[in-house]
């Protein structure tokens, strides 16, 4: 298998963005913040195609999706915390989707703007 790590690092193609995972409990049926992790990363973002597209019944609202490749796992709602959010150009994504590519040295993290 390839591993395209050196990719990620390369400074003709990566950027620095900011990984925050908070850890906590659900308690009363909120999500209760007890540490909150930092990290400063670098990696490749590239939006993803288009914009997703909320649709209820009082409006429509686009929201911006990016692609955050990095070496650093991702996670998406594990035990004791919830899903980490990326800070990239002063922007807050939520991750909502991970894919582990880490056979070929690096995560996929499919982050939605604003959450």
């Amino acid at each position: 298998m390839i591993n395209v790590s050196e990719v990620i690092r390369d400074p003709d193609f990566c950027t620095s963005f900011r990984i925050v995972r908070q850890i906590g409990s659900f308690t009363e049926g909120y999500f209760v913040v007890e540490s909150t992790e930092q990290k400063d990363v670098l990696g490749v973002v590239d939006p993803a195609p288009g914009k997703t597209l909320e649709v209820s019944a009082e409006s429509d609202r686009a929201t911006n999706v990016k692609n955050f490749y990095c070496l650093e796992e991702l996670k998406v709602s594990p035990d004791d915390s919830i899903s980490d959010f990326v800070i990239y150009q002063n922007i807050k994504y939520k991750i909502f989707k991970v894919e582990n590519y880490s056979d070929f040295g690096f995560f996929l993290g499919f982050g939605v703007e604003g959450e």
